[in-house]
């Protein structure tokens, strides 16, 4: 039997670790390499994607979503050409990493991967803004404003014309930081006071059309939610060592005493001062806001709690958050970016990289929870830069079985019923990736070197749902799930028409990774083999190695709950980034053409699809000898764009605390910062 974890026969393009960072300020035309550009495109599309780091390429073990953002903008403004532009969103801490590398006066305060993000012990953060798009036309404003996101990070808006990073929104006084790290870190003896403070909050605001206002939020996770959500307790350490005595003596005497000092008889004693604090301090330090924004002043914020009075806490993350006429709807989505994910670069942790891993790492949450807060409760909220007492809102709590990353929602909402349409990531983590240690679940041997840094297979089939939620009394009144054996493996990223933000949402375009076996680890494999909601059992997925299942684009009718159109990719060729394209005087949501990336080893390619012709393959590829798109994430479209016209502005010099006594902190400022975002 071929061994399908040989690099000679790989089925992931080895390309999609060997990215370049090019930044194609001047626009390049690309080439057309098949087929014919339709004549009636119209505006720009927009994509971004993580790139890495300039002095930390992937294929060393980066996971590949944690990079620089590159801002990608495909222009149909002359017939029969399309042209890209690109830059990479060089924020403040971009230039602080910069320097950091570069300089050896700044040295000790580089920045370092861990896990999915890049975190420098003296400076904080790096807030990378490399996922996601928010597009916003204020009534007032002539052209339409641009935001990028991030999951751990304030959004930054740019200008759409030149794609150059403006501003944050909000400026560091008006969110609110991660105690938990903190705290955690000051136990460590580290220094806690950072320029670039971690903040969470949602790759996936909402801006409301009719209302002309931007909804976020920014949380505070629960500081012994760690603790309690990871196998570090007593029993499983206790486990552990026990196992650990049939190793050399002095091996496990070592694994002991580290385990021991961290675990056993430090973080997780009951006794330990810091433990009673957190538990004291538990709903103080777990908070969750609502913000709200006219695009213009301070936010405006309001603290979430549960009809009994107890605060909403997120459990992992909330990547995504929807918007109807009448409600506010926040999901706790199975995104693991949190602590557990620092502990595996802390140096005290110097132990075998498996064993820390399951020191460290949990399975995602196998349901979803969903926060719904009524919008007529959201009546003048708290300045975010005055010290007026927070004002509290109900938030009512639906658990749906099965986890999500992305949904969307139906903007009406009549007799207070919410229509909200799941992709459900089933036993799929996309915030662990392929580590040094890994092993193949099928033969057991070493992943190839050029698969580090990928994330792992997933562990069951996906899903799509459609459910009815009813806001005021916070039940599930109907629900619909499907899935299909072949189309539905790794369920990513969708598109559908948002010119009628209004009108129900009838056809959704997604794209999903298939199941490719060599990136199923060991690891991964024990991690989710207990999956409670498994529709593919453990005998078939180890089956499914001889017949991996193709990435494919397909549409989804949300009314039937049936997949009425698709297209199959080759099983070597990495598909993502899909957006609807409306054609010039579109008749009706189908009435376009859906883009997406195309990564194999014989090159990155741009293709276009006829919506309402999937199945019929691509009528245009696109590629240049310089194109090189890493793995691309969310995408919007616009149809004009042009040089900002907006006065919001957050100056960069203002917007920092730096320690007055801190005398290379600020000439790291002075130096390599202020003057990028400075004039004169």
């Amino acid at each position: 039997m071929v061994d399908k974890n040989s690099p000679d026969e790989s089925k992931v393009p080895r390309s999609l670790m060997k990215l370049k960072r090019t930044e194609f300020i001047s626009k390049i035309e690309l080439n057309r390499k098949e087929g014919k550009i339709p004549s009636d495109l119209q505006g720009h599309l927009f994509l971004i994607a993580p790139v890495g780091f300039a002095n930390t390429p992937y294929g060393d073990g980066t996971p590949i979503f944690n990079g620089d953002g590159m801002i990608y903008r495909l222009d149909f403004d002359r017939p029969g050409e399309i042209s890209l532009k690109s830059r990479i969103a060089k924020t403040p801490c971009y230039f602080a990493d910069e320097a950091t590398q570069t300089d050896e006066r700044f040295k000790e305060y580089q920045f370092k991967n861990f896990g999915l993000g890049r975190f420098s012990l003296l400076l904080g953060l790096r807030n990378q803004v490399n996922t996601g798009f928010l597009t916003a036309e204020f009534s007032k404003e002539q052209t339409a404003r641009l935001f990028i996101t991030y999951d751990a990070g304030r959004p930054y808006e740019i200008d759409t014309d030149s794609l150059e990073v403006v501003t944050p929104v909000g400026s560091n006084k008006e969110w609110q930081s991660e105690v938990p790290i903190s705290i955690i870190l000051s136990f460590l003896n580290l220094r806690v006071s950072f320029p670039f403070p971690p903040v969470l909050s949602t790759a996936h605001p909402e801006f409301d059309e009719q209302t002309s206002e931007i909804f976020s939020v920014n949380y505070i996770r629960d500081p012994l939610d760690l603790l309690e959500s990871t196998p570090l307790t007593p029993l499983f350490i206790d486990n552990i060592i026990k196992d650990l005595k049939k190793a050399p003596h002095a091996f496990t005497e070592f694994v002991e005493q580290k385990i021991r000092q961290l675990t056993g008889q430090g973080l997780i004693n009951d006794d330990n001062p810091l433990i009673q604090f957190l538990n004291g301090a538990k709903n103080f330090l777990s908070r969750t806001y609502l913000i709200r924004w006219n695009g213009q002043d301070s936010f405006e914020r309001w603290k979430l709690v549960l009809p009994d009075g107890l605060p909403v806490t997120i459990k992992q993350s909330v990547h995504q958050i929807g918007i109807t006429e009448d409600y506010i709807i926040l999901a706790d989505t199975s995104f693991k970016f949190e602590l557990e994910q620092l502990l595996d670069n802390v140096p005290v942790l110097e132990i075998d990289e498996n064993l820390r891993r399951c020191l460290a790492t949990r399975a995602q949450l196998p349901d979803t929870t969903l926060y719904i807060v009524n919008r007529q409760d959201l009546r003048s909220g708290q300045c975010s830069l005055s010290d007026e007492p927070e004002i509290e809102v109900i938030a009512q709590k639906i658990t749906i079985p099965l986890e999500l990353i992305h949904f969307r929602v139906d903007y009406k909402n009549p007799g207070g019923k919410i229509t909200l349409h799941a992709c459900h990531n089933s036993a799929s983590d996309v915030a662990e990736w392929i580590h040094d240690s890994d092993t193949s679940a099928y033969n057991h041997h070493p992943t190839p070197q050029f698969l580090r840094g990928l994330m792992g297979s997933q562990m069951d089939i996906g899903r799509l749902g459609r459910y009815v939620l009813d806001g005021r009394k916070g039940v599930v009144l109907d629900s619909k799930v499907i899935h299909d054996l072949r189309r539905t493996w790794g369920i990513g990223l969708s598109t559908h028409d948002q010119r009628n933000k209004s009108a129900p949402i009838r056809h959704i375009y997604l794209q999903s990774f298939g199941f490719r076996s060599e990136l199923l680890t060991d690891f991964i494999y024990n991690l989710y083999k207990d999956y409670q909601y498994r529709l593919i059992p453990l005998e078939q997925l180890k089956k499914i190695q001889d017949e991996d299942r193709p990435p494919c684009l397909f549409r989804l009718d949300t009314q039937t709950m049936t997949i009425d159109d698709s297209y199959e990719f080759s099983i070597g060729q990495v598909i993502s980034s899909p957006q609807f394209v409306p054609r010039t005087h579109s008749t009706h949501e189908r009435d376009g053409y859906i883009f997406c990336t195309v990564i194999s080893d014989k090159g990155d390619e741009i293709w276009i699809f006829n919506a309402t012709k999937l199945n019929e393959g691509p009528i245009c590829q696109l590629n240049h000898p310089s194109l090189d798109l890493g793995y691309t994430l969310h995408t919007t479209w616009l149809s004009s764009i042009g040089p900002r016209t907006a006065d919001y502005y957050i100056p960069v010099r203002e917007d920092y605390e730096i320690n007055k006594e801190d005398e290379l902190t600020k000439k790291l400022f002075e130096e390599a910062i202020y003057p990028n975002f400075e004039c004169g």
